[in-house]
């Protein structure tokens, strides 16, 4: 994945996450938790395929879970 056009972008967002979900994690505002933590797999996943190879981690129910939440 590091040679994937769009890693540099991703690597520095998912850092600037890390940031958020640790004031996140203090403060205890699990509704913002909620959203960075599904935004960063959603953006690691669109990286995955996105990649040569590309790699598929999702299962064919993955997407029927998260829309329970």
């Amino acid at each position: 994945m590091n040679e994937n056009p769009f890693s540099k972008i991703r690597f520095s967002e998912a850092k600037n996450n890390i940031a958020k979900l640790k004031d996140v994690l203090k403060s205890g505002h699990l509704d913002e938790f909620i959203n960075i933590t599904e935004s960063e797999a959603l953006m690691i996943h669109s990286l995955m395929l996105s990649s040569s190879p590309y790699f598929i981690l999702m299962k064919p129910n993955t997407l029927e879970v998260i829309q329970e939440f």
